[in-house]
């Protein structure tokens, strides 16, 4: 059965670290090309596995 956050205790998303645009400023901004250097373009030989957000990478 489906649990509601609040019967998991999970709290809802805290607005007070966005910045004027809407993005959470405590996360590092990664460009693409770092990225693509790190992953080696998405390469399946790097690919750790699947996450709910898509392919997770070493």
């Amino acid at each position: 059965a489906k649990k509601l956050r609040s019967d998991l205790g999970i709290a809802s998303m805290d607005f007070c670290n966005l910045s004027d645009d809407g993005r959470n400023s405590d996360l590092p901004q990664l460009s693409l090309k770092s990225i693509q250097e790190a992953t080696h373009n998405f390469s399946k030989e790097d690919q750790f596995g699947q996450g709910g957000f898509g392919p997770v990478y070493k």
